[in-house]
């Protein structure tokens, strides 16, 4: 059945009704920086659902908990501070998307130093940059994400492995929680057997890589 997204009255600017093409199912992805979270998000929206990465797509603004309970699916780093915060309401999927720790830290450094304005730098320098309370986009609901997530440990490795750990915990509880490696083979096939919807037109996509490289999903074979 059609469920229409609620809460849009609550949200100055939004005015339009959205539908989604399947039932009730909700997810909240629960990924790090740079684990797939934007090719997730592009395969749902593919699949013709509401879905928010890392912003509010229609108001530019981080992800809070009020998007959080319209958009049938919300992910990237923001919602992973929510969760932290709170545990998703119970009716929610969760899908963790992760990646293999060296691949990731070299892509997480890469990316912050692109947003830190570097050519280069390693996980101290990158904190230190943090600490002096530079302003930054978003202000501070980014600097809280980003310290509860990285900034408040003293590595990569530490905040890796306690992401881990807390996300081990959450399969732990008994909800339904998908596992999903950027590595992994068959990710349409994983993600809409999970949600419950048949495979989007197009297949899988590879939203930074195809971005990186100058190539689109035909090239990629998707």
């Amino acid at each position: 059945p059609l469920r229409f997204a609620r809460g849009f009255a609550t949200r100055p600017g939004l005015c339009r009704s959205y539908t989604t093409t399947w039932g009730t199912t909700r997810v909240w992805a629960l990924g790090l920086s740079k684990t797939g979270t934007t090719s997730l998000h592009a395969y749902c929206r593919r699949l013709g659902l509401l879905s928010a990465h890392w912003i509010n797509p229609f108001l530019g603004t981080l992800i809070d908990r009020t998007d959080a309970d319209i958009f049938d699916v919300v992910s990237d780093t923001p919602v992973v501070h929510l969760a932290r915060q709170a545990a998703p309401p119970a009716e929610r999927r969760l899908i963790v998307t992760t990646r293999d720790f060296d691949d990731w830290s070299r892509s997480y450094l890469a990316h912050f130093c692109e947003n830190f304005g570097l050519e280069a730098a390693d996980f101290d320098t990158l904190r230190r940059i943090f600490d002096r309370g530079e302003p930054f986009r978003f202000g501070a609901p980014w600097r809280a994400i980003h310290h509860e997530l990285y900034f408040r440990f003293r590595s990569l490795r530490e905040a890796y492995d306690h992401h881990a750990a807390w996300t081990a915990g959450l399969a732990c509880t008994g909800r339904p929680l998908l596992t999903l490696p950027i590595e992994v083979d068959g990710k349409a096939r994983l993600v809409s057997d999970f949600i419950g919807a048949g495979i989007a037109a197009g297949g899988y996509p590879h939203a930074n890589r195809a971005r990186a490289t100058g190539i689109g999903d035909a090239a990629l074979g998707q």
